[in-house]
């Protein structure tokens, strides 16, 4: 079960994820974030930064990592930063293994990834 909360703030959406992200999950969690990337009135993407808090992320599967990566494909393309934050040590341990660290943008915690997103 994976748990998701976003909120728009003024600068940055900020999405927090709980719980598992696997592949059954994925497609769930992929249509909440583009949706909210979306603006409902000119049905046009939402020019914004994207900080994603995966602290209560207790796993994470390549399809999870999948989607992570075609959200950032999508909102570095229009010209703008994603940045995960927060990873425990099991998902910091995969982002290492699988070679994320060099294709995300990671962060210690929100603050830091905001003080990034504003820089």
């Amino acid at each position: 079960m994976i748990n998701i909360n976003i909120e728009n703030k003024t600068d940055y959406l900020l999405v927090s994820l709980g719980g598992m992200l696997d592949g059954s999950q994925a497609g769930p969690v992929s249509h909440k974030i583009n949706l909210a990337l979306v603006d409902y009135d000119t049905e046009q993407d939402i020019k914004i930064n994207l900080v994603i808090d995966i602290s209560d992320l207790q796993y994470i599967s390549s399809g999870g990592l999948g989607i992570l990566l075609s959200i950032h494909r999508k909102v570095k393309d229009a010209g703008y930063k994603m940045i995960i934050c927060n990873p425990s040590a099991m998902v910091s341990d995969l982002l290492t293994t699988t070679g994320m660290y060099g294709v995300l943008q990671v962060q210690p915690s929100v603050s830091s990834a905001i003080k990034t997103i504003l820089s």
